[in-house]
């Protein structure tokens, strides 16, 4: 991530020199400090302190502060804020075709996901967010999704009339019809609250995800199912 990051951060330092005044923007997350998306978005606006010498600053802000993912990535579009990182999911909103990557089991394991990510193909669909005014840094990766679900999940019959919990990505409400179940997108500042009170019987996502929200508290199954690994990008305006 370091080379790619340099060319930017280089050239809003020498703006920042020219004009004699700091340059200070911000990084909105959905997750919570302990999540490894927070120590990586810590360490990514630390680095830009360093290689600037201090001429551009980041201020990290963590867990929905300033909004859903959704609402981060259109304050990336119109410059409220400067970087994010979001799923490629939730960026269907601004290029359809990423929702592609969403598929389930399309990746054999870590390293075919990485292999892919590496590959011209990839870089077609990021490229495509620049006409939207959205800029692919790097990706970081929180690990295959999972369910964690009120009901054992053993078969997929076992899913058949469960309320599952998605991002709003077609191709994971369809994902879900297609097991039997029904995708209910949630807003993530909502979901611990649509498991305590039965508005969803289950979801599904990573396990720091599901460690640091604390998911563990209100599901009572986890089925390692790995069925999706969907990358996070980081991306500035």
């Amino acid at each position: 991530m370091r080379k790619l990051f340099i060319p930017i951060v280089l050239a809003a330092a020498l703006s920042a020199g020219s004009a004699g005044a700091q340059i200070v923007t911000k990084l909105s997350g959905i997750q919570p400090l302990e999540h490894p998306s927070s120590y990586a978005e810590k360490f990514f606006s630390e680095q830009i302190s360093i290689l600037t010498n201090g001429a551009i600053k980041v201020e990290n802000y963590h867990n929905t502060q300033l909004g859903d993912a959704v609402a981060n990535v259109q304050s990336v579009r119109n410059g409220t804020i400067g970087f994010t990182v979001v799923s490629a999911s939730n960026l269907n909103q601004v290029v359809p075709a990423m929702d592609m990557l969403s598929l389930p089991f399309i990746f054999k394991n870590e390293a075919h996901f990485w292999w892919y990510l590496a590959q011209p193909e990839a870089e077609n669909f990021v490229k495509a967010l620049e006409a939207k005014g959205i800029k692919k840094i790097g990706y970081i990766d929180s690990g295959a999704r999972n369910l964690f679900t009120q009901k054992a999940v053993r078969t997929p019959a076992d899913m058949r009339g469960q309320k599952i919990r998605v991002m709003a990505s077609p191709v994971m409400v369809k994902t879900m019809e297609a097991l039997g179940a029904t995708g209910v997108p949630v807003a993530w500042a909502e979901l611990y609250t649509a498991l305590q009170t039965g508005v969803v019987d289950g979801a599904e996502n990573n396990h720091p995800s599901v460690v640091a929200k604390k998911f563990y508290e209100v599901s009572k199954y986890y089925t390692l199912d790995e069925h999706m690994r969907i990358p996070d990008l980081l991306v500035v305006s």
